[in-house]
């Protein structure tokens, strides 16, 4: 049976998520009400005394997963790339044992922006514990949150993979009722114990094909119980009567990552992605969502290398222009690493379906090592070269400085 702690050990914190929220609804009382944040820090137990060169990880999960369920993930790339010196991961906000610690506080206008900054919030906050290099590593959804930190702090991350990239949510695989905010809103969430929520998940289309370890990671920490109504009956409540069971992250808050009223519904307030000259990417009709716009403006000025990870068993690679245009724009404008035409931005696939991490963990992991690899030389190659460089001059100034401005 897995186990994380077999190999790892995993410290727990639980930090400030940044202030102020995105939306105005993000917190219920903006004057008095913070969000927190669930970190977890995993330490491979077989690297005690890491070296120079040995990555930090900066992980972010997708729509409606806890970061507990990427570990056997974890596990495997451990196995396939053992210069590893940690590996950080957050439940955003809204979801997980964070929205556990949020649930009094917590608004009903999550903005994606927000779960940007508190990546970046994370790497401030435990800044003398995160040595380069870092690579952040997305899946799905979360790959927008690693590449909006790197638009934000360019210098944060030095390579990114994005597996299966979610960097809008307006795509659609047929009819607008069978579009994934749909569905969400429809799931059932509510189970009489966690056996019956098992073996109801276990014939899901989407969760059959995951990792068995995944799975019971799943069961675990993406359910929890629900607490028992107080019992009117003079009698002790039967303790063998396993408690019902409900999402970990409610239905309600994966549906408000994936799209938001446009207009606004009656009687609620417009927001700053309601203004009419403001850019937004329709999802169904009715609804959208804006701040995937920025990031796309935004792409030519991503610094660090991005690998690229599509899913031949799902369809995001084939909506029209959207493979091409990452592909493209990556890393090709100003400030950025150069992109495709100079080897700093590349694509890979693999034989599965959209949440690789959970069906292909070990093939996944096998499948980035070499680019970790040859990443990891390249940044050993630019610290020697760092090392070469003159010195400082901070006290007085650069000759070279005063030598130039002598000849204006």
């Amino acid at each position: 049976m897995f186990n994380i702690n077999d190999r790892w050990l995993v410290n727990e914190h639980v930090i400030p998520a940044s202030w102020p929220r995105g939306f105005a609804r993000g917190v219920r009382d903006e004057d008095n009400d913070r969000l927190r944040l669930a970190v977890k820090q995993y330490l491979p137990r077989a690297n005690p005394n890491p070296q120079a060169g040995d990555i930090t990880i900066i992980f972010a999960h997708g729509v409606g997963s806890t970061k507990e369920s990427y570990e056997p993930f974890f596990d495997e790339i451990l196995s396939n790339f053992p210069r590893v010196r940690a590996i950080w991961a957050a439940d955003i906000a809204w979801h997980g044992a964070s929205y556990l610690l949020n649930e009094k506080v917590i608004g009903d206008e999550p903005n994606w922006l927000d779960s940007t900054r508190d990546i970046v919030q994370m790497a401030n906050h435990f800044q003398e514990l995160m040595r380069p290099p870092i690579i952040g590593i997305g899946q799905s959804w979360g790959c927008f949150n690693i590449l909006m930190a790197a638009v934000h702090q360019p210098r944060l991350f030095s390579g990114i993979i994005a597996m299966e990239p979610i960097l809008i949510t307006g795509y659609g695989r047929g009819a607008h009722k069978q579009h994934t905010s749909m569905l969400m809103m429809k799931r059932k969430d509510r189970w009489k114990s966690r056996k019956e929520a098992r073996q109801f998940l276990k014939r899901s289309p989407y969760y059959a094909p995951f990792d068995s370890r995944v799975f019971e990671q799943i069961i675990k920490y993406d359910l929890r119980d629900i607490p028992p109504k107080p019992s009117t009956s003079k009698d002790h409540p039967d303790q063998s009567i396993s408690p019902e069971v409900t999402l970990t992250t409610p239905k309600s808050m994966e549906v408000y990552s994936m799209m938001r009223p446009n207009p606004p519904i009656p009687g609620f307030p417009a927001g700053p992605d309601h203004g009419p000259n403001h850019e937004s990417i329709p999802v169904v009709p009715g609804f959208h969502r804006a701040e995937g716009v920025s990031l796309h403006k935004n792409l030519p000025s991503i610094l660090p290398r991005v690998l690229y990870v599509w899913a031949t068993g799902w369809d995001l690679a084939r909506i029209p222009n959207y493979r091409s245009h990452l592909l493209e724009n990556t890393g090709t404008g100003p400030g950025g690493s150069g992109g495709a035409p100079e080897d700093r931005v590349r694509e890979v696939w693999i034989n599965c379906g959209h949440p690789i991490p959970f069906e292909r963990p070990t093939e996944m992991a096998a499948l980035m090592a070499p680019w970790l690899q040859e990443h990891v030389g390249i940044w050993d190659q630019e610290r020697e070269e760092r090392k070469r460089e003159p010195r400082f001059w901070t006290e007085t100034i650069n000759p070279g400085w005063v030598e130039r401005a002598s000849k204006i």
